[in-house]
This record gives C-alpha cells, structure tokens and sequence, in this order.
C-alpha cells in the first residue's frame, strides 16, 4: 500500500504492533478532508494562506511550512509585529507624491506610482525624476513676462496675465501678453489736441475787427470844415471902400 493511501503530501504512521495508519499532512500543507479522510493542499491555495488580500501567498526556502505573505505591486505593509496589512500606497502619505499633487498607478503596471500636479500647479522638477508642485503664477511667473502679473481661480490652471501699471499689451491678436512701457502712445496723443485746437481761434477773430472800424472815420470829418470858411469872408469886404473917395 503506497504511503498507507495518505497521499503524496502527508506522511503515514502507525503504531507498533497495529494495522492502523494515521495520516499527517506535510508542512506547508493543511487537510481539506471530511469523515475521517485526510486530503492535504497547499496553505496558499486555502484561503490564500491567511494572507491579506492584496498580498500573495509563498513558502519559505527550505522551511517550506513557512508562509510568507507579500504585498502586492501598489500596495504597502502598514501592520506591526510581522502581520501583514496590505494597503494601497497612494493612501499611504499620498504615494510619497507632492502634497499639491495627486497618486494614482499605472495601468496596467499597477506597481508604478504617477503623481500628477493638481490644477493650479506645475512641476517645478527639470530633472523628470521628481515631481516638485508649484503654483503655477509662482514658477517663472506662470510664463506672463516680467512685465506682467500672473493670476488664476483656486483649482484652476486657467491663468489670467496682465500688464502692470506703465505697461501695455501690444499683442492685437490676443493669443498673449507683450507688454511695453506706455511713454510712446502717451506723446503721440498730446501733440495731435494742442496744435489742431488753438491755431484756428486766434487769427480769425482779431485781424477783421481792428482794420475795419479805425480808418474811416478819421479821414471824412476834418477835411471839409476847415477850408470852406475862412476864404469867402475875406475877399468881399475890403475892395467898394477905398476907391470914391479920392476923385
């Protein structure tokens, strides 16, 4: 009878002196038997060793009765004491991800850990082998120049550049900001008001009124008056008087 019927993983006794056999299961394995029956499987196979869920299952080497438990890809130990509690890394201090960004895993590499910046953020890392979140108006002023302010909305990547005070956009297609000092287009404006405005009014009111009124008058009253009077009273009186007398 080949191992008195105990089967490849158990090993088979009996007592001296008697027919019985007892049937124990090798370690490593445990009995899934009923009535009396002794069916010996693998620990693992049997609810997964008593491992965690998210852990697999092994033996050690050579001790094969020894089981292991190892957390999945993506998951991590968090228990004490040589237990085994598997749980998903990016609840683990966010995945050892920055704190303005979000963990998530690979697929279908579950193992691999992604942080990714959070709206309103940039990676700030050149290297590629970080990921360092900054605001993104605080990393080289969320790319508006230096001549402008960088806004945005909280949560929001939308970013909103505007020309400081002096400071104009001159970009008329409005696909961005290109800001300029203001001192040119402030000159051009002044000039064009002053010159147009004041030339005009002064020599048309003046000029007519001066010459017209003054000339005329002095030259038409004191000519005539003067001459007509003092020759005819002369002449007249003098001449009848003199002459029949002396004959």
């Amino acid at each position: 009878m080949k191992n008195g019927e105990c089967g490849n993983n158990a090993t088979c006794l009996h007592p001296l002196n008697s027919n019985a056999v007892t049937c124990t299961c090798k370690p490593g394995y445990t009995d899934v038997g009923t009535a009396g029956n002794v069916v010996c499987v693998d620990k693992c196979e049997v609810n997964n060793g008593l491992c965690d869920n998210n852990a697999t299952c092994s033996h050690g080497n050579p001790n094969f009765g020894q089981i292991i438990c190892t957390c999945k890809p993506g998951y991590q130990n968090v228990a004490a004491g040589g237990n085994v509690l598997c749980v998903d890394k990016c609840e683990v201090n966010n995945g050892d991800c920055d704190n303005n960004a979000t963990c998530s895993h690979d697929n279908p590499d579950f193992g691999k850990i992604i942080c990714t910046c959070k709206p309103g953020y940039t990676d700030s890392d050149p290297s590629l082998t970080n990921v360092v979140c900054l605001d993104i108006c605080e990393y080289q002023n969320g790319g508006c120049g230096d001549n402008a302010t960088c806004v945005h909305e909280p949560a929001s990547s939308v970013r909103v550049c505007s020309c400081k005070l002096g400071y104009i956009n001159t970009d008329l297609t409005f696909t961005s900001v290109v800001c300029v000092v203001t001192t040119t287009t402030t000159t051009t404006t002044k000039a064009t008001t002053t010159t147009t405005t004041k030339a005009p009014t002064t020599t048309t009111t003046k000029a007519p009124t001066t010459t017209t009124t003054k000339a005329p008058t002095t030259t038409t009253t004191k000519a005539p008056t003067t001459t007509t009077t003092k020759a005819a009273t002369t002449t007249t009186t003098k001449a009848p008087t003199t002459t029949p007398t002396a004959g």
